[in-house]
């Protein structure tokens, strides 16, 4: 988990009005944050995992990052 990716996801989010972002959304972009690795740069959960955390199914986790 990137603390950084975290910090910037909620400053991101405290920044945009609720209806700009729908919900589903800004818990996928929380979720992304806590996969990214700092060190690498890199962020590659599955979109079964990324639907697992943001309790949702693996094919909405694919319609709200598309």
């Amino acid at each position: 988990m990137s603390i950084k990716a975290m910090n910037w996801g909620r400053k991101t989010l405290e920044g945009l009005p609720k209806e700009r972002l729908p919900s589903l959304q800004r818990c996928v972009l929380l979720v992304l944050c806590t996969f990214h690795h700092d060190q690498a740069g890199l962020c590659y959960p599955s979109y079964e995992t990324i639907g697992k955390v943001a309790g949702c199914s693996r094919r909405t986790a694919i319609d709200t990052i598309k």
